[in-house]
């Protein structure tokens, strides 16, 4: 049996991130309380968010492009072990 190396795809981070910000929970919630006006509040708030957060990781991984271990690394290197 080949061992294979499972890869996360682009669409699968972009989902994470989003639940981990924003969760399902508060969506039904959100149209509830605000109706169709939720959606563009939604996407608003996910340009704010994600357009700064992906400037953050691009900048983090130019300077650090050469270290194994992606953010612990990262982290690790520009505020120290603890």
């Amino acid at each position: 049996m080949p061992h294979t190396i499972k890869k996360m795809s682009l669409i699968g981070l972009i989902l994470m991130i989003f639940t981990s910000v924003f969760g399902f929970a508060n969506s039904p919630s959100a149209y509830y309380l605000m109706g169709y006006s939720a959606i563009p509040f939604y996407i608003f708030s996910a340009l704010l968010f994600f357009i700064p957060f992906a400037l953050m990781m691009a900048e983090m991984g130019a300077a650090y492009r050469k270290e194994e271990g992606g953010i612990y690394s990262w982290m690790n290197n520009s505020v120290g072990p603890r």
